[in-house]
């Protein structure tokens, strides 16, 4: 389960609100190195703050690829409202990252969303300690339609 929060810049107050929550599952088809690549599914169910919007499932399929300390990974993703007549969107994710210690990886992903045309690409950092992670990435709009900037932290504690 995720809880989101959005941050803009805004000069009169902190710029935080409460942005809904996420809640996912995943399967692995088959173990690491069976394939080629590595497959997996992913399942999202998203609900906005803001009620009068419409519940989002979200679909991916998820390549990817151990070579040394490198890992190669391309995410293919669909986004439905929930609704009987609900919009459908088709977006992407992919990264490369590399380890250069046991518990630190660096890495540069992309993004984008194929009807809107909007597209980014910026560097991530991440950092696993005993029960937990922590990744650090920011993303450059690379047209005038995707945002100039986006930040994300995700701070993961498995259990």
């Amino acid at each position: 389960m995720y809880q989101m929060w959005k941050f803009k810049n805004k000069n009169y107050d902190d710029g935080s609100e409460y942005d809904g929550f996420k809640l996912r599952t995943r399967y692995r088809m088959g173990e690491k190195g069976k394939f080629i690549v590595d497959p997996l599914l992913y399942f999202e169910y998203i609900r906005d703050d803001d009620f009068s919007k419409p519940n989002m499932g979200e679909a991916k399929l998820i390549l990817a690829k151990d070579i040394g300390g490198f890992n190669i990974s391309y995410n293919e993703i669909i986004k439905r409202e929930l609704e009987r007549e609900g919009k459908t969107g088709h977006e992407y994710a992919t990264g490369i990252s590399y380890a250069f210690a046991s518990r630190f990886r660096v890495g540069i992903e992309s993004k984008g969303d194929f009807p809107k045309e909007k597209y980014a690409l910026g560097p991530t950092l991440s950092c696993t300690f005993k029960k937990a992670f922590i990744t650090l990435g920011s993303l450059f709009g690379l047209n005038e339609r995707t945002d100039e900037l986006q930040t994300r932290v995700i701070i993961g504690i498995p259990f």
